[in-house]
């Protein structure tokens, strides 16, 4: 799996564990929180660029420029 994948991934398993935990359904949300943080290392390359990505999409990052 590729580093977009598993940064993908994670944001899915996030958005899941979101939903749980508007249910009340705290130990499944704890849980699929810490399946999207298993999937990513932060040896990768770009992990810090994809995850504000993802996280952010509304940041832009552009080489060394973050608007």
């Amino acid at each position: 799996m590729s580093t977009l994948e598993k940064i993908t991934r994670a944001g899915e398993l996030r958005n899941d564990g979101n939903d749980r935990f508007a249910k009340g359904a705290y130990e499944r949300a704890s849980r699929r929180y810490s399946a999207a943080l298993n999937l990513i290392s932060v040896d990768q390359v770009g992990f810090i660029i994809q995850l504000v990505q993802l996280f952010c999409p509304y940041i832009s990052v552009s080489g060394n420029d973050v608007k």
